[in-house]
């Protein structure tokens, strides 16, 4: 009865004294995504976003729907269809996409993307997750054997031995 009654804090309680833990501010400021080449759910901060079309690789670059990936950034998604062109507007930037371009504007400057991105059927734009991403801070990773790729702000980890002095 005892090892019952410890297995159900330690599987109830301590969740939700960790979740308790951690700050709203930081919840919202801290975001994490994983899409999946070929999958059509992402995972952001640990929940599930649907993703249509799923990403798939151009030239070695991963491209995703840019509603899909604006909702895992936090960002704010406006399509002008006289131009086709669409604006994300998020946290310290805004980034401007123009369909079959591989320029794209950040900040009011133009940068190369490299990919252009494009509208797939049934009417959807598709462009490159990693340049997009970089554009507004975040960290990416792409790891090929899984077929993910991760974007994150958070800030990074720093590991040491144990006994040695940490990072200046």
């Amino acid at each position: 009865m005892i090892k019952t009654l410890r297995y159900v804090l330690v599987l109830f309680l301590l969740p939700a004294v960790l979740l308790a833990a951690v700050s709203p501010a930081a919840a919202d400021r801290y975001r994490t995504a994983v899409f999946t080449t070929g999958g059509s759910t992402a995972m952001v901060n640990g929940r599930p976003l649907y993703v249509e079309p799923p990403p798939y690789l151009v030239d070695g670059t991963v491209v995703v729907p840019v509603r899909a990936l604006a909702a895992a950034m936090g960002a704010q998604v406006a399509w002008d269809p006289a131009s086709r062109t669409v604006t994300l507007t998020g946290p310290g930037a805004v980034v401007v996409l123009t369909v079959a371009s591989p320029v794209a504007s950040v900040n009011g400057r133009a940068v190369a993307f490299g990919i252009a991105p494009r509208i797939v059927p049934p009417g959807i734009t598709v462009g490159p997750a990693g340049w997009v991403a970089e554009a507004f801070g975040y960290t990416v990773h792409r790891l090929p054997a899984l077929n993910w790729l991760l974007i994150t702000n958070h800030p990074p980890v720093t590991f040491c031995t144990p006994g040695a002095a940490p990072p200046a």
